[in-house]
């Protein structure tokens, strides 16, 4: 499968480190993964393995050119669903699933609610705490 996984946050943390544990298992299970995060993250400099291509996108929702960017690679590479991490990365996947049609599964990382998450195919949360 050819995903495009969306990480919002700059430094460490819980979201991070599980979208890092996610890409890396799924290239290990053979996925072709397209890792998009924002310049000088954390997540940017941490090695990622062979078959993820990393890419780097400030992620601003509203901006003409990272939308044309990042929706030019979904199609290009025949990205087939873009999950995302992170309240701007989710914002980013709504305007994306928009454009290119391609299904967005948002992951509820927190108890805050995101009003974005409507308009995603699903929305994932990581602990029972967090889906209730």
């Amino acid at each position: 499968m050819r995903i495009m996984e969306i990480v919002s946050g700059g430094t460490v943390n819980g979201a991070v480190i599980h979208c890092l544990g996610l890409t890396r298992e799924l290239a290990r299970l053979g996925h072709q993964i397209t890792l998009v995060c924002r310049p000088q993250s954390w997540i940017a400099q941490q090695a990622v393995p062979a078959g993820v291509d990393l890419i780097e996108s400030h992620q601003y929702c509203f901006s003409l050119a990272d939308l044309r960017e990042v929706s030019g690679l979904i199609r290009s590479r025949g990205i087939e669903i873009v999950p995302t991490h992170r309240k701007r990365a989710s914002a980013m996947g709504v305007s994306l699933k928009r454009l290119t049609d391609v299904p967005t599964v948002a992951t509820a990382h927190s108890r805050s609610l995101q009003l974005h998450w409507m308009w995603n195919d699903h929305v994932i949360s990581v602990s029972r705490a967090t889906q209730d």
